[in-house]
């Protein structure tokens, strides 16, 4: 914990997740590009700010990156549920997925959470290889 009692595996979590929102209600990157994004890119971001400290002490970077992925997924599948819900999905997610509550809110969830802790951990191996 740092000296606000933040995580940095918190806040690798929730820059990955606004960065994720961003891209799908705001953005709209769509295709390859967009996947990559959504599960490559925003978890790697993620990782390396969990790892390299940012909100907190950290004392073993690929948890932390991969804690951050974790967070981050998580929280990203429950807005994914709450907006299905109230039928407000981007056009990503629709033509993605598809468009049943269900089906999608697990699909989602299991996508990111996997790829999400994998690439945070991978970040955070980087992170701590090069200090």
């Amino acid at each position: 914990m740092g000296p606000a009692g933040t995580s940095s595996s918190v806040v690798g979590g929730l820059v990955s997740l606004v960065l994720a929102l961003i891209q799908l209600y705001f953005v709209s990157v769509g295709g390859l590009a967009g996947t990559l994004l959504l599960f490559v890119v925003w978890p790697l971001v993620g990782g390396i700010i969990a790892a390299a400290g940012i909100g907190g002490l950290v004392r073993e970077q690929p948890l932390a990156g991969a804690l951050a992925g974790t967070y981050g997924a998580l929280v990203t599948s429950l807005v994914v549920l709450l907006t299905g819900a109230a039928g407000l999905w981007s056009s990503y997610i629709t033509t993605t997925f598809g468009v049943s509550l269900w089906p999608v809110f697990f699909a989602t969830t299991l996508l990111t959470v996997i790829s999400w802790t994998v690439f945070g951990y991978v970040a955070g191996y980087l992170v701590g290889r090069s200090s």
